[in-house]
């Protein structure tokens, strides 16, 4: 064994890994049926048997991490990313910088140190959960996903569907929106991007969640996956996505949403997010069949000239 070559070939190995890991999801990683690429997410956890609060710890574009009697889990959340306006250069669930997996009832019981993010659960299906946002006036967060597409041919006709659903009622009678924006871009940098601060959206209010829970006079926690506290929603993003191209979409409190501290729990499940691989117009068949029968002409005066 030559161990200076061995040891080099190792080193190499690993920058090779490091440099191919993805800074979002890319749509080649997805299996297309037939020209139609489709992404989803449940956000579901595993190993919660029991209803005491499990805190864990939140990594953009990775991971959750948690333990959950006394075994330490991780739900691989590729592509995604969650920011906070109180600090919105470290990543975090809540003020205390950890993510919360439910407690009590249905959803989180706890009222304090659930504020910016958090998964959600209910009673019976402990393991069934979906990332909900709940922010104040002086801490306001954004979740968002972003997929690249790194094939050859462009997508279109993008159609995002999920499942709105509110896990919790606060004791006011005001609701609470997540709003929906999106964005495409030339470029992206995972290292770099705070999805709260980041510019340039564009709305889509049909992909709005209001909370359709309100009027309470004491706050009180709700099963989401009840059909009175969930709503689906689903549009078609009018933009199409080039071969190099990110798509990038986001999810956060409405600005006049900040007058009622704290607000409702507000969530995302079952994400599906589909894109169908772009027809080439007729001319762009014309100008391929005209280069191909340019070559040809090209390759017979060649063999003439032999």
């Amino acid at each position: 064994m030559n161990t200076p070559r061995s040891l080099l070939a190792l080193c190499l190995a690993a920058m090779l890994g490091a440099a191919s890991l993805p800074a979002q999801v890319n749509l080649s990683s997805l299996t297309p049926s037939g020209d139609t690429y489709t992404y989803t997410e449940n956000f579901n956890i595993t190993g919660v048997t029991s209803t005491t609060t499990i805190t864990g710890a939140w990594t953009n574009n990775s991971q959750l991490a948690y333990t959950a009697n006394a075994t330490p889990y991780t739900k691989a959340l590729p592509g995604w990313f969650l920011s906070m306006v109180s600090d919105p250069t470290v990543p975090t669930y809540d003020t205390s910088g950890t993510a919360r997996i439910g407690s009590g009832g249905a959803g989180n019981s706890t009222a304090t140190g659930l504020l910016g993010a958090t998964f959600s659960h209910a009673t019976a299906t402990l393991n069934e959960t979906a990332l909900a946002l709940r922010n104040t006036a002086a801490t306001q967060s954004a979740l968002g996903f972003v997929i690249k597409n790194d094939t050859a041919t462009a997508v279109d006709t993008i159609t995002l569907a999920y499942t709105g659903e509110q896990w919790r009622r606060e004791n006011s009678a005001q609701t609470n929106t997540l709003e929906f924006q999106y964005k495409v871009v030339s470029s992206f940098t995972a290292a770099s991007y705070n999805v709260w601060a980041e510019t340039g959206w564009s709305d889509l209010n049909t992909l709005d969640f209001t909370s359709p829970t309100v009027g309470a006079t004491t706050g009180a926690n709700l099963d989401g996956n009840q059909a009175a506290n969930r709503s689906l929603k689903s549009a078609a993003l009018p933009v199409t996505l080039d071969s190099g191209d990110y798509l990038l979409v986001r999810w956060f409190y409405s600005d006049a949403d900040t007058q009622n501290v704290p607000g409702h729990a507000l969530g995302i499940d079952d994400l599906s997010l589909s894109m169908v691989a772009a027809i080439p117009e007729p001319s762009t068949y014309a100008a391929i069949f005209g280069a191909l029968a340019l070559g040809a002409v090209a390759v017979i005066r060649r063999r003439g000239q032999r």
